[in-house]
């Protein structure tokens, strides 16, 4: 969580306010996601990025309100549902150059 916090430290306020949350290239965790996830719930984001950090897995259910959700160049090997399920207002999810597994039918 300090790493967050110290992430936190360099956001621009004016972003928030327009419901957008950046939060790349910060070496984000999985171990992040429960504080992200709070922090787009108290500012009401809409738009978050998530790109070129050290996420793994996204089965942590997601806030409703995003409406775009960009993941790409993680660590991710597949969309868990369970993290993805939530987001009942999406329309843009983007997840290129991550480390995906294709399985057979």
């Amino acid at each position: 969580m300090q790493h967050l916090h110290n992430s936190l430290a360099t956001l621009d306020p004016r972003q928030l306010e327009a419901g957008v949350l950046d939060l790349s290239v910060r070496e984000l965790q999985d171990k992040d996601l429960p504080g992200v996830v709070q922090l787009v719930e108290v500012c009401e984001v809409h738009s978050l990025c998530l790109t070129h950090n050290l996420l793994q897995d996204m089965s942590m259910p997601m806030p409703s309100t995003l409406v775009y959700l960009d993941i790409s160049h993680n660590q991710l090997t597949s969309l868990d549902m369970r993290g993805l399920s939530t987001l009942s207002s999406l329309r843009t999810l983007l997840a290129s150059h991550n480390r995906f597994e294709v399985s057979e039918l």
